[in-house]
């Protein structure tokens, strides 16, 4: 079913690439294309811009409780922690081209006891480290509100030894070093390291639900399908996705500010019941900076467990900050 729908939706993109003009014979057309929208730093990148975003991710208020007080609370274990870096470009006639690598932790704690040793308290934990690179073009910047999305990209899982800074495991052990939390142990589990390849695709519709006559208020509202299909067994899933944006902003020079909720279903081989979740979004943005705070909760089903250690439903925070690149 998942191939079917990934060659129904390249096969529509096809089409509908093929019949458009991508030809802008002057600035005119530029000009109308940049008229002031609010809250335009949060989506796209505009034509001819560069983007770079750095995203942290952390399974939620439990770390924060702990730095508050110091207190164990025992549960920074299954998605636990992670990076994503992101660099983006628009051409000028609105095909946006990224690159993504995203490095994410998973773990289940083998003892509730935790020894004493060097490192300070310290615990064992079973662990998956995931990694993916992967590059993505769709169709957004294009100004219509239909849009398509695809990419293609390498995965690792990694269940063997902690890695460089670039991996999610390093960066655990070092952070939490770092704030005097308890030393995470990985040890190798019984199952091996896997790799495989992927390809993606996503179609969907923004629909401008309000608008007010000077562009400073906008409600967005979206609806999507996006398939996964992987080599890596369990890997590979349908989601549809639903959500709203809240963007409002007085001029193209002042803050912008974004509230937005999300509701994703994900159908996936690891269980015949869905995963549902719930992504709660605010932003703040200025000029070429944005700031994003992404809170994601899993509210019923099954999550998605190739990585086999993804069983608990803690809600995962997302720190997200975008700015533009400017040439030289």
């Amino acid at each position: 079913m998942v191939k079917h729908v990934i060659f129904i939706l390249v096969f529509v993109f096809s089409l509908q690439v093929s019949s458009e003009d991508k030809t802008c014979p002057d600035d005119s057309c530029m000009d109308e294309l940049s008229l002031f929208l609010a809250g335009e730093r949060f989506e796209q990148a505009k034509r001819g811009e560069t983007v770079a975003r750095f995203s942290t991710l952390n399974d939620s208020a439990y770390g924060v409780y702990q730095l508050a007080t110091g207190d164990k609370l025992g549960d920074d274990f299954g998605e636990t922690h992670g990076v994503i870096l992101e660099i983006a470009h628009t051409d000028r006639v609105g095909v946006n081209y990224k690159l993504v690598y995203f490095t994410n932790l998973y773990s289940e704690q083998i003892s509730d006891e935790y020894r004493t040793d060097e490192n300070g308290s310290t615990f064992d934990q079973y662990f998956t480290e995931e990694s993916v690179l992967k590059f993505i073009i769709n169709n957004r910047s294009q100004n219509q509100s239909e849009y398509f999305e695809y990419g293609v990209g390498i995965m690792e899982l990694n269940r063997d030894k902690v890695g460089s800074w670039l991996s999610s495991s390093k960066q655990q052990v070092v952070f939490h070093d770092l704030i005097g939390s308890f030393h995470p142990n990985n040890i190798p589990s019984a199952k091996g390291n896997q790799r495989g390849i992927f390809v993606e695709a996503e179609a969907g519709k923004d629909i401008v639900l309000y608008k007010n006559e000077s562009q400073t208020i906008r409600v967005v509202g979206n609806i999507a399908i996006r398939s996964v299909v992987n080599t890596i067994k369990d890997a590979s899933s349908v989601s549809l996705v639903n959500g709203i944006n809240f963007y409002s902003q007085k001029g193209k020079n002042t803050f912008a500010y974004k509230a937005g909720a999300k509701f994703v279903s994900t159908a996936h081989q690891t269980s015949s019941n869905p995963s549902n979740s719930l992504v709660f979004s605010v932003g703040i943005a200025k000029g070429d900076y944005s700031f994003e705070l992404l809170l994601h909760k899993t509210i019923s089903g099954d999550r998605q467990n190739y990585q086999n250690y993804n069983l608990d439903d803690d809600p995962v925070l997302t720190l997200q900050f975008t700015g533009k690149i400017k040439p030289n």
